[in-house]
């Protein structure tokens, strides 16, 4: 009993910690989602590549996937940020062949 309270009570601070790390913010639409988002990630792969080291991510599939790759790309080349330092991990629930049109892989 006492490990799962200690267990519970570390989970709780971990929890509050990482609470603390995000910013809830309201978009008005799919797009706007999609644009504040690829500029913050475009970010954090530029420093990654300023820094000399690769940047990771894992990609999941979805409706604003399909339209956040599409922004990624639109952006990275307005703003000349390269995505040839990603490395990238297709982390969608289903295992989709890139043939599937719903394929993660195959969106991006």
């Amino acid at each position: 009993m006492a490990v799962a309270g200690l267990i519970r009570a570390g989970f709780g601070r971990f929890l509050a910690v990482l609470l603390m790390a995000y910013e809830l913010v309201r978009v008005e639409s799919d797009a706007a989602l999609a644009m504040l988002a690829a500029d913050q990630w475009l970010d954090r792969v530029a420093a990654a590549a300023a820094a000399g080291r690769p940047h990771r991510v894992a990609l999941a599939g979805g409706r604003i996937t399909k339209r956040f790759l599409a922004t990624v790309a639109e952006r990275a080349r307005e703003r000349g940020v390269s995505l040839g330092g990603v490395d990238y991990i297709w982390g969608a629930e289903r295992c989709e062949p890139t043939s599937d049109p719903e394929s993660t892989q195959r969106l991006a």
